[in-house]
């Protein structure tokens, strides 16, 4: 069954802008501490290098290992590098046409899934503080926790006001003099 909608064309010319919600800061809190020893190891490998006396330096380079202190210095960085992006990949992207939500499964690709506007039978804000979608074929989808959560809340609601998506338990952008600039993605005046 169709959704009610607004005059003729409306609800489908109202284009927000591209926002990028990240993930929360516990969620990132891994990876920092991973680059953070990385950079560590990094730097005790080129102040010992400098240090030719001392008993760490005989141990790093003078005894045999089977890595050296620079390869394992090189995949430290590497690693804390990639975990850093890996960590980045995460959260909520709304764009002009759909809303897509990266997370991290395996170890290199994000899983992504985006669901364009007129997918999104409903938008539901659950009082535990999570958003989801109710797609047109029944299925429910949840967003991952991000950062900044009013935001994104404050971003579906008015997608949601102006292309006329039901909205359950959202905290009330009450009419569509709330929207700001709605054309200003499309140009029009």
């Amino acid at each position: 069954m169709a959704r009610p909608s607004r005059p003729p064309g409306f609800d489908m010319t109202y284009r927000p802008k591209e926002e990028f919600f990240g993930p929360p800061l516990w969620v990132r809190l891994p990876s920092f501490l991973h680059a953070a020893l990385a950079v560590g190891v990094v730097i005790l490998v080129v102040v010992v290098e400098r240090r030719p006396g001392s008993e760490l330096y005989r141990y790093m380079f003078m005894q045999e290992h089977l890595i050296d202190a620079h390869m394992l210095a090189a995949a430290f960085g590497v690693s804390g590098t990639a975990s850093l992006l890996r960590g980045g990949m995460r959260g909520v992207r709304v764009r002009p046409d759909w809303v897509e939500y990266r997370d991290v499964i395996s170890s290199v690709w994000p899983k992504v899934k985006k669901f364009r506007w007129a997918q999104i039978d409903q938008i539901t804000f659950e009082p535990s503080g999570n958003i989801s979608v109710d797609l047109w074929d029944g299925r429910r989808e949840f967003l991952p926790k991000v950062e900044d959560r009013a935001g994104l809340g404050r971003t579906l609601e008015r997608v949601a006001l102006a292309r006329a998506i039901p909205l359950t338990g959202a905290t009330g952008l009450d009419n569509l003099d709330d929207l700001d600039e709605p054309f200003e993605a499309d140009g029009d005046p």
